[in-house]
């Protein structure tokens, strides 16, 4: 009777808890990468305010803002080319059999300064955006870029 009693205990309980996993999960919001100027889809520029007509996009300053981009992604893919040899050559000198470690800060020097081009170029095409559009469209631009940049994976 005991190991019947201690049967019907265990099976309760493994009962209950499938239904508790069977339950809905509520999904907690994603973690927010920052959002580079190269990543906004051109919908987000078409429908920078979808509340009011006379805050949406002219053809005119769609197509300039597609010329800023394609510009900006241009030297964006040189700047990370660039930089992808540079760690290629980084890894290469940390596993040689004697490592130089001048070469290794010159190389650590160089790709820090690409990185800052990179974010020199980004910076730059969305100034250039932002020179475009009126004071309504630019505030909800400035406001869209900051919902997007949201906590630091990485924080603690």
């Amino acid at each position: 009777m005991k190991h019947y009693s201690t049967l019907l205990a265990l099976l309760l309980f493994f009962s209950v808890s499938g239904a508790a996993y069977a339950q809905e999960v509520i999904s907690t919001p994603k973690s927010r990468r920052p959002v580079l100027v190269d990543d906004v889809r051109a919908n987000d520029i078409k429908n920078l305010s979808k509340k009011n007509a006379e805050n949406s996009l002219t053809d005119e300053q769609q197509n300039q803002i597609k010329a800023y981009k394609t510009e900006a992604q241009r030297q964006l893919l040189q700047l990370s080319n660039r930089l992808a040899e540079k760690q290629a050559r980084l890894r290469t000198l940390e596993t040689a059999d004697k490592p130089d470690m001048k070469a290794i800060n010159a190389t650590i020097d160089e790709m820090a300064k690409l990185q800052a081009d990179k974010m020199k170029v980004k910076a730059a095409c969305k100034q250039n955006i932002r020179v475009l559009l009126n004071d309504e469209q630019r505030l909800e631009f400035d406001s869209k870029q900051q919902r997007h940049q949201g906590p630091s994976k990485n924080k603690r």
